[in-house]
């Protein structure tokens, strides 16, 4: 049992690995390198092909014009910025992104800490009257925090007067990114450090719950229903059904359904997924039955309340970002993972890995069974779990990312000479014509 429960769980950690990969290198590939190599020919192209002369409804027609009138506005804002400032300018520009950053971060700070003491606190008592509510303060306070801190963010992004509108949509969104990120794993640190049992090494470090994973998993669940009901409760009730029925009245705009924030949420949901299946195995299933559950919800409030939104720039290059977000909290997932499987002291009363003192054990046990067959299997068992063995498969992939690096770079420029040498031959073939009319 504990053999098959741990190279499942690590056979879907790679496959997941590299499934997020090849997403995201595909994504950047079509998304940034094939499409950035160049402006010729863009506003040309934007004006006089971009437009869809078979729409006929009037709500359409409104929202591709405008769509195509900020995709240019987006395109001057980029060209803008790039060029140069007075040091007057420059100096205001970095003491505001200074202060509100050091704002942010204190903020951060606050909001992880308070969460930390709360957890400290012990509220779990079988004989409190209250404890099944009290087990839900903490995901609801969590998900409370998830909800209303972004409109912090989304009102200090508006102060900070970005240039463009894509540069202060990926500010908002790594902002937003680190919140979640951070109280996920200020939740993981205190099962991990503080009630759980210590590392191998020191084993009676804090207070040492007899089946910590099984709590852990427990808190993740309860993370991922709170969370449901929170997105769907005040996401699609409150922030759109009751902005619809004042919109009616005309004490309010009608809403706009807000794709990159309903896309956070969905990536926090698998966050969630994967930093509980391990401890809790059937959480992927009722993951799915949460995001299928709330696609559907989602999908006929945006029908039925909601109207379409007007900055449908770049949505793609967008994905992208969010894709290459969703590798990098999956790479922190993994080093939390590795830490409690290689460190961390299993439960003595309960998890399949009880009888066991840290959970890489199931390794060793494998090594020493199969070098009583086979020694040269046996050396690279033993070889693959030391530290070198990892310095190496991380200096491999370090190489390789600098190798498929240089080889999108040379292929970048290769596109700019190629549309380059485009421009010229245009340059020419007019040159040519009017030569020929003048003659």
């Amino acid at each position: 049992m504990p053999q098959a429960y741990f190279f499942a769980t690590f056979g879907y950690c790679i496959l997941c690995f590299g499934l997020l990969l090849w997403s995201a290198s595909n994504s950047f590939q079509h998304n940034y390198l094939l499409q950035n190599a160049g402006l010729y020919g863009f506003f040309s192209h934007k004006v006089f092909c971009s437009y869809d002369y078979s729409i006929t409804k009037v709500k359409t027609i409104q929202c591709k014009r405008t769509g195509v009138y900020f995709d240019l506005g987006e395109t001057l804002s980029d060209l803008r910025a790039s060029a140069p400032k007075t040091c007057c300018q420059m100096f205001q520009k970095i003491c505001l992104r200074i202060s509100t950053n050091i704002f942010i971060a204190l903020l951060l700070f606050g909001l992880n800490y308070g969460i930390y003491q709360l957890l400290r606190i012990d509220y779990i008592s079988s004989k409190d009257s209250q404890h099944n509510l009290r087990l839900l303060t903490i995901p609801l306070i969590i998900c409370a925090c998830n909800f209303l801190v972004p409109m912090i963010f989304n009102i200090i992004g508006y102060h900070e007067n970005y240039s463009s509108r894509r540069t202060k949509l990926y500010v908002n969104t790594f902002r937003e990114s680190v919140l979640r990120m951070s109280t996920l794993l200020e939740v993981v640190y205190y099962w991990l450090f503080t009630r759980g049992c210590g590392s191998a090494e020191v084993p009676e470090v804090g207070v040492c719950h007899d089946c910590w994973e099984t709590e852990l998993g427990q808190e993740i669940y309860r993370l991922v229903i709170v969370d449901f009901v929170v997105s769907v409760l005040f996401g699609s009730f409150l922030k759109e059904f009751c902005r619809k029925l004042l919109s009616k009245m005309r004490l309010s705009k009608e809403p706009v359904f807000d794709i990159t924030s309903n896309v956070q949420d969905i990536i926090y949901s698998q966050n969630l997924c994967w930093f509980g299946f391990f401890w809790c195995p059937l959480l992927p299933l009722v993951g799915i039955i949460k995001i299928i559950l709330t696609f559907y919800i989602k999908y006929f409030s945006a029908r039925l309340n909601c109207r379409p939104s007007m900055h449908m720039w770049r949505i793609a290059q967008t994905k992208t970002v969010l894709i290459l977000s969703l590798t990098l909290q999956y790479l922190i997932l993994l080093m939390t993972l590795c830490y409690s499987v290689y460190l961390k002291s299993a439960s003595k009363n309960c998890s399949p890995f009880r009888n066991l003192g840290v959970i890489f054990d199931v390794i060793r046990n494998i090594r020493e069974q199969i070098s009583e067959i086979n020694d040269i299997i046996a050396f690279v068992l033993n070889y693959m779990s030391t530290q070198y063995f990892f310095f190496y498969l991380s200096l491999f992939i370090l190489m390789a990312c600098i190798y498929f690096r240089m080889i999108s770079s040379g292929r970048r420029k290769i596109l700019h000479i190629l549309r380059n040498s485009i421009a010229t031959e245009g340059g020419t073939k007019k040159f040519l014509l009017l030569l020929y009319n003048t003659n």
